[in-house]
């Protein structure tokens, strides 16, 4: 919530959020993303398995979407 809340104050208006790693993954397949944020430590699948899962994928939706962890 701190994120998208400095996100909002910097004019950010679309921001999703996922609970933990395995939600995320699901809501990348439902829609493409210009930036994904993602904390290092997560449940069910932490950061860096996130981050391997989207790299990995066979027909990303969007390949080079950058990524930052926190």
């Amino acid at each position: 919530q701190v994120v998208r809340s400095v996100l909002g104050n910097l004019g950010f208006k679309n921001v999703t959020l996922a609970r933990d790693g395995m939600e995320a993954t699901e809501k990348l397949e439902e829609r493409t993303y210009d930036l994904m944020l993602t904390d290092w430590e997560l449940e069910r699948m932490d950061g860096i398995d996130l981050v391997r899962h989207v790299r990995g994928l066979e027909v990303p939706a969007n390949p080079f979407m950058p990524i930052i962890m926190l």
